[in-house]
């Protein structure tokens, strides 16, 4: 092999080395961001365990915890204005929910759905109508019940719907052109 083409193959090596390192790295940082979250989602869950509705408030860097049992998600939900309120890390609460305490509240919560890590909403096409979903927040347990399952073009606007009972919206993509909108009442 000549000077110049084995120059080109350990740069070439050099290059692909560095790549791994980084990507590795990477990979680790999110890795021990997302364990980290999760042992705070856990201690998060303990203190809520076989309480009831009546909980003792928990000191927590979630707004809120988001509990599906039939999909298997228990996942910390940060507050409208917290830098982690972002839909490409976590599930957002849009700017459009009314607080879930108050009387006609409406939490409207949207996340991935896909295989990346972040795609909290993958498995939301498996729920079905009278299905529950849970919320913990300051130190209550809301459940809903799945009344309403549909599929709205992403071309139209989304209008809130009429508020006569405390509701949650739960909007995630099905395709590039669609999005899967469930629609749960408090029971």
């Amino acid at each position: 092999m000549n000077k110049k083409k084995k120059k080109v193959k350990i740069f070439s090596l050099t290059l692909i080395l560095i790549g791994l390192l980084y990507f590795n790295y990477k990979l680790f940082i999110i890795i021990k961001t997302s364990k980290i979250e999760e042992e705070e989602l856990t201690i998060y869950f303990k203190q809520y365990e076989n309480l009831g509705n009546e909980i003792e408030k928990v000191t927590s860097p979630f707004l809120m915890v988001l509990e599906i049992p039939k999909i298997n998600i228990k996942q910390g939900i940060y507050g409208k204005n917290d830098t982690r309120n972002i839909i490409d890390k976590n599930i957002s609460i849009l700017s459009e929910s009314i607080k879930i305490d108050h009387e006609k509240s409406l939490l409207i919560l949207a996340a991935h759905s896909g295989n990346s890590i972040y795609s909290y909403f993958r498995n939301l096409d498996k729920l079905r109508l009278n299905d529950i979903i849970i919320i913990y927040y300051e130190g209550h347990k809301y459940t809903y019940k799945i009344n309403k399952i549909y599929e709205m073009s992403k071309t139209i606007d989304f209008k809130l719907p009429d508020m006569k009972n405390n509701k949650i919206i739960l909007i995630t993509c099905l395709n590039n052109a669609t999005y899967l909108i469930i629609e749960a009442l408090n029971t």
